[in-house]
């Protein structure tokens, strides 16, 4: 039977086009590779434990030189580690994809980002969505809890002796926050409870409170309502029009099977990854799609994202208790504020269960999370072989990831650090890097020759066909891109059903 629309993955994009699509009428299809998560006894268990995080990996793709396997496989899994020759990326599976494990960030960029999206969306054209997403997830700043975490006193100390008081803020964060002392239920804008949050710092593990703002909570409850089938351990391997619209291929992991699905229109919102995954493995594979941008692939980019880990610091911090990632210090560059971002996120050392001795020893080490606006075509993607392969490194890019090395250098001086780790990475190289957002390879454009879909998400060259997540940003935005994603996808499931 032919449905109206297949939508591909539940996260930020996924999730909230589905919702709308259905609510607006439609009969919607929505394949999810992974499962259900949460403390509900239908669902998966978040993992504890560094055995549990262990088990709860689905994949570790390695894609460096000549060599791509797959070295892990769990369908079930909760994390996907790519390791490709300069760059690893971290990404989540699961209904509600990265809500599962992300930090919360709900950051709306400055007017001036869009700037370099197609003409119809600047000018404020995304107010209106931004607060849609607001509405739904209702964020707000850790500076509105009951009681602020011993952690952000101890940041906002820290900002004052490195003489960046002015420069630090605390973001609005998808956290159900009160009295961490008395955690109490309350409904949601979706009508489903959540508890208010404990403190136990074990957001990137999966939220076991319900205290976290997912899209399994919100956006995706909305959308069952609304009729949304949704199928999970559904991982899609191809598309291919048809005089009806559009084949979607996809492999049942519960029965072990392939199968297959044929709507009028399909919206790709895998993440940047799944969603790149399947359009080159379509065109250069099977052969099933032509005519699509030459762009397809190009100006992917890892948000500037680079972490460091401070090794016996002072008690400047305090702690992992508080969500994981609720402030950050702004470049100090006044000609251009919004450079990069450096923030501490909390380890959740209770959640990994360390034995008690390696605990004692890691008192004092602590992480820092930065994000930059990188130049635009920083990297590309393509297909080789069996999988995909990201040409990256941050060469590309040299005056932001030097200026971020130097900030991370004076933090750890301030926070009096023994030792600092910069650059995480498993990459053999100084060029290399780690980063939990990519974004691009499918970035917005006026025409073919400039971006892969349109403003309305719509793919140059293949009619009823969509991308709606983090794959469409035509250069990096240096913030967590959660909100503006989904605030992109309110806006193409609106004019999708406009005709």
């Amino acid at each position: 039977m032919l449905t109206d629309a297949v939508v591909v993955g539940s996260g930020f994009g996924g999730a909230v086009t589905a919702c709308r699509l259905a609510e607006g009428g439609m009969r919607v299809v929505l394949l999810e590779r992974g499962t259900w998560w949460g403390p509900e006894s239908d669902r998966r268990a978040f993992p504890r434990g560094l055995g549990g995080v262990a088990r709860a990996v689905r994949n570790v793709r390695l894609a460096r030189a000549n060599v791509h396997r797959n070295l892990v496989r769990d369908p079930t899994g909760l994390y996907e580690l790519h390791l490709h020759d300069q760059l690893d990326i971290l990404t989540a599976s699961g209904v509600g994809g990265g809500s599962l494990i992300y930090t919360n960030v709900q950051e709306e960029p400055d007017a001036e980002f869009f700037e370099c999206f197609p003409p119809e969306l600047r000018g404020g054209e995304m107010r209106p969505w931004f607060d849609r997403v607001r509405a739904m997830q209702r964020p707000e700043s850790i500076e509105k809890a009951a009681v602020l975490p011993p952690k952000n006193e101890a940041f906002r100390r820290l900002a004052k002796v490195m003489d960046r008081a002015d420069r630090l803020e605390h973001p609005d964060i998808a956290v159900v926050l009160g009295d961490p002392d008395h955690p109490e239920t309350v409904v949601n804008a979706a009508g489903e409870e959540q508890r208010t949050c404990n403190y136990c710092g074990n957001c990137v593990l999966g939220c076991m409170e319900t205290a976290k703002t997912t899209l399994d909570r919100t956006y995706i409850p909305a959308a069952l309502r609304a009729g949304t089938d949704v199928r999970i351990l559904a991982e899609v391997e191809g598309i291919c029009p048809t005089r009806e619209g559009w084949q979607v291929r996809w492999f049942d992991h519960a029965a072990k099977r392939h199968r297959v699905v044929t709507a009028a229109r399909v919206v790709l919102a895998a993440g940047t990854l799944g969603t790149l995954r399947i359009l080159l493995k379509s065109r250069d594979r099977f052969r099933t799609l032509h005519g699509l941008s030459p762009r397809l692939g190009l100006g992917f980019t890892g948000n500037g994202d680079q972490g460091a880990i401070l090794l016996g610091s002072s008690l400047l911090f305090a702690g992992e208790a508080g969500p994981t990632f609720n402030a950050f210090m702004r470049s100090r560059d006044s000609a251009d504020e919004h450079r990069f971002l450096i923030g501490e996120a909390g380890i959740p050392w209770t959640g990994l269960g360390l034995p008690t001795l390696a605990a004692r020893r890691l008192v004092g080490t602590h992480m820092l999370l930065c994000m930059g606006r990188e130049r635009p075509d920083a990297g590309r993607v393509t297909w080789r072989t069996d999988g995909i392969a990201v040409d990256w490194d941050s060469r590309h890019d040299a005056a932001l990831f030097d200026a971020l090395d130097s900030e991370i250098a004076a933090t750890a001086d301030a926070a009096g650090a023994t030792q600092v780790i910069s650059r995480i990475t498993s990459a053999a190289s100084p060029h290399g890097n780690f980063t939990v957002h990519p974004l691009g390879g499918c970035g917005m454009g006026e025409t073919a020759e400039t971006g892969v879909t349109d403003h309305c998400g719509r793919v140059f060259g293949a009619e009823g066909l969509y991308v709606a997540d983090g794959s469409l940003y035509p250069q990096a935005s240096g913030l967590p891109p959660s909100m503006t994603i989904a605030a992109l996808a309110e806006r193409i499931a609106d004019l999708m059903l406009e005709g």
